[in-house]
């Protein structure tokens, strides 16, 4: 049986359980918002909750947010407030198991949710047939991103769409995320939210420490500089400005294996702690606040620094380029990116890797020198340490 045949199978299922729903009672004052993408994409989302809590649509309606586990901790800490119930979603479980696939399902159905919230440019073919099979009476998303209509064909899209009720229209991918997430969120709510700001509200820690956060991992291997560039930048720094402390941060899955490489070759005498893994994403969050800088591959790290006010260097090989890279004010006025191409830093070729890198970026992200980091990361330095700057 051919792929585009299984298809058609899966989505004529879907039609039938769509036709049945109809005849089942909703609740109108329900409303679950689906999001099932990582940690950063979240924190450039979060914000907008509070917009949908206190609009005059959705200020009375019980709101259900369906999230991936990797966040849930997070997502308890800062806006436990404004969703009245969570339930925990796992991709993992979900591919490889019937059982947890029907749970799930099943979970989410129980809600009888009358309104379903789908706020993800990234929509694909398993997640328009999930949103299908819930039974909502309204199931809203924004515009398809072009990265998810490569090769799809009219017919394929057209069975997809078929899951939702309505389509809003948003700013075009060129433009950062955060300020499509506002436009769906501006007009999914009518609340005017040109003001909302990008934040995280942690309490910082009350030891004055001179932190510097290092996050040497990354979900994708194109994303992760060398852990060998991550030794020279740290030695280079501490032979600058010895009072420096530096504490290693991540999760296992993706920053253990550089965390061990830098702890093998850095001196025993440096001021180093190893926290990869040691946080969940509430606290992960609190341990970037409490950084004096923060040194980081292209991960959620970088947004959760914007989020809380810590400055941060971010190492990038434009993945995902005017999509999530570079921050520009007034979103964040203390985020420098580095490339591994100067054609990053020209505004006239802007628009041109936008649409060039948006989607991905094969580019060695390694052709970065360390020391082009190491002099972003003193200029930051300079101001924090100015009074302690040994030469």
């Amino acid at each position: 049986m051919s792929q585009n045949t299984k298809q058609i199978i899966k989505f004529i299922f879907r039609d039938i359980i769509q036709f049945i729903s109809r005849f089942r009672s909703l609740d109108k004052n329900t409303v679950l918002i689906v999001r099932l993408d990582a940690m950063g994409d979240y924190v450039l989302f979060r914000n907008f909750l509070e917009d949908l809590r206190m609009s005059e649509k959705y200020k009375d309606k019980k709101i259900i947010l369906c999230g991936l586990e990797q966040w849930r901790d997070l997502a308890i800490a800062y806006d436990g407030h404004l969703i009245d119930e969570f339930i925990w979603f796992n991709w993992s479980q979900f591919f490889s198991s019937y059982a947890y696939k029907f749970r799930i399902i099943k979970s989410l159905r129980r809600f009888r949710a009358y309104e379903i919230i789908y706020p993800i440019y990234g929509r694909y073919s398993e997640m328009d047939f999930l949103l299908g099979l819930l039974g909502g009476a309204e199931v809203i998303a924004p515009n398809l991103g072009e990265d998810c209509v490569s090769g799809v064909t009219e017919a394929q899209l057209r069975r997809r769409h078929k899951s939702y009720t309505k389509i809003i229209q948003t700013l075009p991918d060129t433009h950062f995320e955060y300020y499509r997430n506002a436009s769906f969120m501006s007009q999914l709510t009518g609340v005017e939210n040109t003001d909302r700001k990008l934040h995280i509200n942690v309490i910082k820690s009350t030891f004055n420490k001179n932190k510097i956060g290092i996050i040497a991992g990354a979900g994708d291997a194109v994303r992760c500089w060398s852990a060998k560039n991550f030794v020279a930048v740290l030695q280079s720094i501490y032979a600058k400005y010895p009072q420096s402390e530096f504490v290693l941060l991540g999760h296992l899955s993706d920053s253990a294996a550089a965390a061990q490489y830098i702890l093998a070759n850095i001196p025993q005498h440096f001021p180093l702690e190893n926290k990869v893994g040691a946080t969940h994403t509430a606290e992960f969050c609190v341990a970037i606040a409490d950084c004096k800088l923060l040194i980081s591959n292209e991960t959620s790290g970088v947004h959760i620094a914007a989020a809380v006010g810590t400055p941060a260097v971010c190492i990038s090989n434009g993945n995902h380029f005017g999509r999530f890279n570079p921050y520009k004010e007034p979103l964040a006025t203390n985020i420098t990116t580095i490339y591994p191409d100067e054609s990053f830093y020209a505004t006239e070729k802007y628009l041109e890797n936008c649409a060039k890198y948006r989607y991905g970026s094969a580019l060695d992200i390694n052709l970065i020198e360390s020391e082009k980091v190491a002099s972003a990361a003193y200029k930051y330095l300079e101001i924090i340490f100015s009074n302690h700057v040994t030469k």
